[in-house]
């Protein structure tokens, strides 16, 4: 799972494994995926207004800067100020806070701009950068190293989905970095459970996928009114078993006529429903096959 989808602006891919008991394997998959955003979280969301803020002051020598962050002392204030010319040249050492600087990992980018997700945060993250990749910048990189933001321990707490006022003053600062660097982002992990808590309180259920009913059309002949009703059924299914996904067939067969006799569901519905979900896992297992057909190797290079 990659994090940028999941209300924190990195690009931190995660292998995250929910299990549950009695239950098939990805019985959560489609779920979490219906989480995630459809477009990967910038920086600039999480930062808005409280980046970006610098002014200029008119440089009394061409070799010195103009553009200076709120944020930081601030030169001398003369009897006069003047506009930023248009035809400004940026001085290296201009604060800009349209892009930031991550330390890279090997040859990898170290600029990114405020319109995208930085990378995965790393105890060195926040690292200025080397002279080495300043002579030797990443061809991607939208601005020059020395011309990015450097950020501090506390923007790399919130790009990792801390509180802004989360306190790391009772630790030293390189341990500080390396809690932050190993965390499970916390807006991420609270979608995740969100998820686990809806199916576990059977407020979600299984999807039942459209190429189940192409399926039923092509290989059980029926009409587009039949196969609405069959999927019909297979949701009814799920809501009897409230949203479970039983891995034993035995067990979910015992299981769902429990639930419907319990509410005392008619006859006819309940075979139904029985039917409807015993064709879904004839699909289900029809569909698994075609994967494995497809991963095996051509006969030439089998054994």
């Amino acid at each position: 799972m990659n994090a940028a989808y999941y209300g924190v602006p990195q690009s931190r891919k995660r292998l995250i494994i929910v299990g549950r008991k009695g239950e098939r394997d990805g019985f959560l998959e489609v779920a979490l995926r219906k989480a995630a955003s459809p477009d990967p979280m910038p920086l600039r969301s999480l930062f808005g207004d409280q980046i970006g803020n610098h002014v200029y002051n008119h440089p009394r020598a061409p070799d010195r800067r103009g553009v200076w962050s709120v944020d930081e002392p601030n030169p001398t204030i003369r009897n006069a100020r003047r506009p930023q010319p248009t035809a400004y040249e940026p001085h290296r050492n201009d604060s800009n806070f349209d892009a930031v600087y991550f330390r890279p990992f090997h040859d990898a980018r170290g600029v990114y701009s405020l319109d995208e997700p930085g990378p995965s945060i790393v105890r060195t993250s926040r690292e200025r950068p080397r002279e080495s990749y300043l002579s030797r910048p990443h061809a991607g990189d939208p601005l020059p190293a020395d011309r990015a933001t450097i950020l501090t321990q506390a923007d790399i707490s919130r790009i990792q989905g801390f509180p802004a006022d989360w306190d790391w003053s009772g630790f030293l600062v390189r341990d500080a970095d390396q809690m932050i660097a190993n965390a499970v982002p916390s807006p991420m992990a609270e979608k995740i459970g969100l998820e686990i808590l809806r199916r576990a309180q059977g407020q979600t259920a299984p999807e039942v996928p459209g190429n189940f009913g192409q399926w039923l059309s092509r290989e059980r002949g029926m009409i587009p009114q039949r196969v609405a009703n069959t999927k019909w059924r297979v949701k009814k299914a799920w809501t009897f078993l409230e949203g479970r996904d039983l891995a034993c067939p035995g067990t979910e067969l015992h299981e769902l006529e429990l639930a419907m006799k319990r509410d005392c569901v008619a006859d006819r519905l309940r075979s139904e429903v029985r039917i409807a979900l015993k064709l879904f896992r004839e699909w289900q297992s029809f569909r698994q096959s075609e994967r494995e057909r497809r991963r095996a190797p051509p006969p030439h290079l089998r054994n």
